[in-house]
């Protein structure tokens, strides 16, 4: 059972308790405020798609709150802003997991606040999923795309 924290909803600056899909006070507090942060500097509106989730994902992923007190996973988009974009303002915060999807309704990112020690032993770890739903590297045929698809460059 996660351990209760106090969760001020009411000194977020952009997020609602109601805008995280499922349980949001199975989410990890650090996540929300984290992504209040990233949207107040953003000045754009960011859409949850599911922060924590109890199916639908690989073995013990982020968004579970099995293995780990709270889930520290959300999957996002920026409204308007390209993939690309998306991305790179991601990266100016301290996300330790990154996935870029850009084949989505609303392409967008998986961002996340995984630990380090055996649980995640790719700190850091940056992917994205091809339009097949196979998992990859960071590589040529995504930036490629992302350039492609992108109005910021």
């Amino acid at each position: 059972m996660p351990v209760k924290v106090e969760r001020d909803w009411s000194s977020l600056r952009h997020f609602k308790r109601g805008e995280f899909i499922k349980d949001p006070d199975k989410l990890s507090w650090d996540v929300i405020l984290l992504l209040d942060e990233m949207r107040d500097a953003a000045q754009c509106p960011i859409r949850i798609h599911v922060g924590y989730d109890d199916s639908g994902h690989v073995v013990d992923s982020g968004h579970y709150a099995v293995a780990r007190d709270f889930a520290v996973a959300v999957d996002l988009h920026f409204e308007g802003w390209s993939l690309l974009k998306q991305w790179l303002w991601a990266e100016r915060y301290t996300w330790n997991g990154i996935g870029l999807y850009p084949h989505w309704q609303h392409p967008g990112l998986h961002v996340d606040l995984r630990r380090i020690g055996r649980e995640h032993s790719n700190l850091g770890r940056r992917w994205w999923r091809d339009k097949d739903g196979i998992y990859k590297a960071i590589d040529k045929p995504l930036l490629r795309l992302l350039i492609e698809t992108s109005n910021d460059i």
